[in-house]
């Protein structure tokens, strides 16, 4: 990911202002931004999470996260301009 494909705002080029982790069955679902290479003005940036979840037990003792499967999955997706 590139900064110069995130939107720009007043104090510089952001991903915005939502983090998340959800839970859904008793396992943690981390929500991240991901950017792709602009189309002329429009951007190209989606809100994403992982397939599986962790579990918050294994964190929260030390130990390793343990994932289902490893693939990120998109869970929403947007278009704007940022100049």
């Amino acid at each position: 990911m590139d900064l110069n494909w995130l939107p720009l705002t007043s104090q510089g080029f952001m991903v915005g202002d939502y983090e998340s982790t959800s839970f859904s069955g008793g396992l943690a679902f981390p929500v991240f931004a991901v950017a792709h290479a602009p189309s002329g003005l429009l951007l190209d940036e989606a809100m994403n999470t992982v397939v599986g979840g962790f579990s918050p037990i294994a964190a929260a003792s030390g130990a390793p996260a343990i994932q289902a499967r490893s693939t990120a999955i998109s869970t929403a997706t947007g278009a704007g301009s940022n100049r």
